[in-house]
């Protein structure tokens, strides 16, 4: 009985010692990789493309680490054609969660903040909204990390948004206020979002504010409970 006790702890042992320097070498070679991830730039820039099926221009790209996961910034993001971009994206820095990506086999975030998003949405004669310069629904994107980050996702902080929707008959315009960013962040276990707009349109302008909650993972029905809620000031 003692030989079997005295076996399983230094089993135990040997396990915990490996998972340690298993660790300690993924955060050593993660350093020096993170550090040095300009020299990846070309390459990711590619990857993106590849996902989105569009091209997509990085300007700056730089790299930290916080704990157990990489951060990850980048620069003037364009995304579509250079020559009219569909969508225009200025400072965005992501923090990968190393422990969730291992369980779920995909890239999950742990937290999104971006400083400023301009973008065009326009309604075709067909009704289909679509952003110019990328391609429409006939090559869809990979939608799995989209579906693991918003289950894992801690918090995010979106500003300068200038989001503009041109339909067959109206132009509208959304902005986020100034120093009222889109945040979203985890409360008793629901992730709340908030996001203070002003609504320019033919009527003039209008300032709302879109509020949720959710709860579970968006891929198990059973599991995920949300709820999005508008306030319009002065409408009673």
């Amino acid at each position: 009985m003692d030989f079997a006790r005295r076996l399983v702890v230094s089993t135990a042992r040997g396990i915990v010692l490996v998972l340690l320097i298993a660790a300690a070498c993924y955060v050593s070679i993660g350093r020096i990789l993170v550090g040095n991830i300009d020299r990846f730039q070309d390459a990711i820039q590619r990857a993106a493309a590849d996902a989105l099926h569009t091209p997509v221009a990085i300007s700056s790209l730089s790299g930290d680490w916080q704990h157990l996961d990489p951060i990850v910034s980048l620069g003037d993001v364009r995304i579509g054609p250079a020559e009219a971009p569909g969508i225009t994206l200025g400072n965005l820095s992501v923090r990968v969660d190393t422990i969730a990506s291992i369980q779920e086999g995909t890239l999950v975030l742990r937290s999104i903040e971006l400083a400023g998003i301009h973008a065009k949405i326009v309604q075709g004669e067909d009704g289909k909204w679509t952003v110019p310069g990328l391609p429409g629904g006939e090559k869809p994107m990979n939608a799995k990390p989209l579906l693991a980050t918003i289950a894992h996702i801690q918090d995010v902080v979106v500003s300068g948004v200038d989001v503009t929707l041109a339909g067959q008959t109206n132009t509208i315009r959304l902005v986020t206020l100034t120093g009222q960013p889109l945040l979203l962040d985890v409360q008793d276990g629901d992730r709340v979002l908030s996001l203070p707009l002003s609504v320019t349109s033919g009527n003039g302008m209008q300032a709302i504010e879109l509020a949720g909650r959710y709860r579970g993972d968006p891929r198990i029905a059973d599991d995920f409970d949300a709820r999005l809620y508008m306030e319009v000031p002065g409408l009673q």
